[in-house]
């Protein structure tokens, strides 16, 4: 899918923000769609609101910001900054969420630094 979307994001007349706009309303269509299907109903999101907004318009920002490192570097560039993205949310929690970095995530942080590296 990344490269689909290198090939959409080309044109530098595309705007970055319906792409994320219309790739987002679609993917959130669709997930509708299928959870009533399966007769989900939504709980009480009221308390959750600010968090809610908040996690919104990051993924939104990130996604732009993907599409923006889509248009200006080569898929396949993108692509192992997008590998490396489990290691920044592991050092992002030990800094600012203060979890504990135990020798087993040390490993975990090693092994997946190391197939970052080996794969690319």
């Amino acid at each position: 899918t990344r490269i689909l979307q290198k090939v959409l994001l080309n044109d530098k007349n595309n705007n970055l923000v319906a792409f994320a706009f219309v790739l987002g309303s679609l993917s959130a269509l669709i997930m509708f769609i299928w959870a009533w299907a399966e007769g989900f109903s939504f709980p009480d999101l009221k308390p959750l609101a600010p968090n809610l907004l908040a996690m919104t318009l990051l993924y939104c920002l990130g996604n732009i910001l993907l599409y923006k490192a889509l248009r200006l570097a080569e898929a396949s560039e993108v692509s192992i900054l997008l590998a490396s993205s489990t290691i920044w949310a592991v050092l992002s929690a030990v800094i600012m969420l203060n979890e504990g970095l135990t020798p087993i995530k040390l490993l975990a942080i090693f092994l997946l630094y190391f197939r970052l590296f080996a794969s690319g």
